[in-house]
C-alpha cells in the first residue's frame, strides 16, 4: 500500500509540474513532466491489464492472465515435460553429470572417506543397540513371522520352476553352468587352490621329517583329505623328539601340532623303508 501511495504521489507531482510549466511557458520542463505522466499511466495500465480489468471496464486485451490461465499452465507444463522431464532429457542430464564418476572422485579424498566411515560406524552401532531393545526385537519377530506366514513359497518356487523349464530352458541353463564349472576347474589357479586346501596325513609327514631331521611315521589311522591351516614359529627342534624352549613370538611345531590339530610327535623305534643307492653309472650311448 505504501508503494501505491508513493507512485500516485509522483504521478500527481508530474501533473502539477506540467500545469505550472504550461502556464509559465517552461517548454522543456513541460515536455519532461508530460513524458513522465505518459510513462506512468502506460506502466500502470500494462501491469494492471495483465491481472485484471483497469477500473473494472471491459477493455479488450485486459485481464490476460485470469482469462488464459489454463492455456498458460498447459503450455508451461508441456514445455517443462518436453525439455526437462522427458526420458531422453533426464538420461542426457544424468550422463552429463556422471554421478558414478563424481561419487568415485569424492570418495577418493581421504577426508570424505573418513566422514562416510564415521557416519557408517555410528549408524551400525546405533542399529546394533536398537536391536538389543526388547521392543524392537519383538516388533521384528512379529513382522517377520507374519510376513513369512503370508508368503506362499511353494507357489513362488513353482512359478520359478515353470519359467525355467518352459521350452526346456533349464537344459540350456544347466549346460551353461556345467561349461562355466568346467572352465573354472580347468584353470591352474583353481587347481592349486583346491590342492592347497585339501591335504592328507602323508602330505604332513614330509615337512615334519625335514624339520626334525628324522623319519616320521603316521600312526593316526586317519585317511582321506583334510582342510587345515597349521601355524607355528620356526625355531630349534630337539632331535630327541621333545620341543626345546618355545620361541618368544609363537608356538613351536610340537606345540602347534598338539594345540591346533590334536596330534603329537613321540620318539620311538619302528621299521622304516629307505632307498639305498649303491652306485651311480653314466648311461651308455646305446
Amino acid at each position: 500500500m505504501r508503494m501505491k501511495w508513493i507512485a500516485t504521489g509522483l504521478l500527481v507531482l508530474a501533473a502539477l509540474v506540467y500545469v505550472v510549466s504550461e502556464k509559465f511557458d517552461y517548454y522543456y520542463l513541460a515536455a519532461f513532466s508530460e513524458a513522465a505522466m505518459v510513462g506512468a499511466l502506460a506502466d500502470w495500465f500494462a501491469v494492471v491489464a495483465l491481472f485484471r480489468r483497469p477500473l473494472n471496464l471491459p477493455i479488450p486485451h485486459t485481464a490476460i492472465i485470469p482469462r488464459n490461465k489454463d492455456r498458460i499452465a498447459r503450455g508451461l507444463s508441456e514445455f517443462i515435460e518436453q525439455n526437462f522431464l522427458s526420458s531422453a532429457a533426464v538420461v542426457q542430464r544424468i550422463a552429463e553429470f556422471r554421478p558414478a564418476h563424481t561419487l568415485c572422485q569424492w570418495l577418493l579424498k581421504p577426508d570424505n572417506v573418513d566422514t562416510v566411515a564415521g557416519y557408517a560406524t555410528r549408524f551400525v552401532a546405533y542399529a546394533l543397540t536398537a536391536v538389543d531393545d526388547e521392543r524392537v526385537r519383538r516388533f521384528l519377530h512379529q513382522n517377520i513371522i507374519g510376513m513369512s506366514k503370508n508368503v506362499d513359497f511353494a507357489a513362488a518356487a513353482a512359478q520359478v520352476l515353470d519359467v525355467l523349464t518352459e521350452n526346456k530352458r533349464h537344459h540350456a541353463l544347466l549346460d551353461a553352468a556345467l561349461r562355466g564349472l568346467d572352465d573354472l576347474l580347468a584353470k591352474e589357479e583353481t587347481r592349486r587352490f583346491i590342492a592347497a586346501g585339501t591335504r592328507t596325513m602323508q602330505d604332513l609327514l614330509g615337512p615334519l621329517q625335514a624339520m626334525t631331521g628324522r623319519p616320521v611315521i603316521d600312526r593316526t589311522g586317519l585317511i582321506g583329505a583334510f582342510d587345515f591351516d597349521l601355524q607355528w614359529t620356526s625355531g630349534p627342534v630337539a632331535l630327541a623328539g621333545g620341543p626345546t624352549a618355545p620361541p618368544d613370538d609363537g608356538p613351536s611345531i610340537f606345540v602347534a601340532l598338539q594345540e591346533q590339530l590334536g596330534l603329537r610327535l613321540e620318539p620311538g623305534r619302528a621299521p622304516f623303508d629307505v632307498v639305498v643307492v649303491d652306485a651311480v653309472q653314466r648311461p651308455t650311448p646305446d
